[in-house]
């Protein structure tokens, strides 16, 4: 199972070196623009869904910023906030457990991921970096 693993990194990876990733259709995917070189995306499953910046060369976004699943997105020119539900991984199907719900802020001057967090370290992460209200604007199903 290990190796099945490693060899599937492999290809995400090379397919996102190789900027072909919708020329072949190995995988299925899908993405949202957040804000100027961020999108939301997924490969393979929805429920693998988290934030990814992308580039020239990798234009589908190749490192991803943040655990899956991100459900909810907010942002301003500043910062992004998203909700994440965490899921089993992989190997496990990427099963969502909504009963807990993560946070996480990413300032854009400098890509700083903050998190995971819990709703009140949130709150206090928020009001110690001064950022005013973001709605989360982007929102997707809790659960698959």
């Amino acid at each position: 199972m290990v190796y099945i693993y490693k060899l599937r990194v492999i290809l995400i990876v090379l397919i996102c070196t190789l900027g072909i990733s919708g020329c072949f259709g190995i995988f299925d995917s899908g993405s949202d623009t957040i804000t100027d070189n961020y999108i939301l995306s997924w490969i393979d499953l929805q429920e693998s869904q988290v934030i990814r910046k992308t580039s020239k060369e990798c234009p589908t976004g190749c490192e991803a910023m943040t655990p899956p699943y991100i459900f909810s997105v907010g942002f301003n020119d500043e910062f992004i906030v998203a909700k994440q539900h965490p899921t089993a991984g992989f190997e496990e199907g990427y099963k969502i457990d909504s009963s807990i719900t993560n946070f996480f802020i990413i300032k854009l001057s400098n890509d700083e991921v903050i998190g995971p967090l819990n709703k009140l370290q949130f709150d206090s992460t928020k009001s110690h970096l001064s950022i005013e209200d973001i709605n989360f604007t982007m929102n997707y199903p809790e659960y698959y």
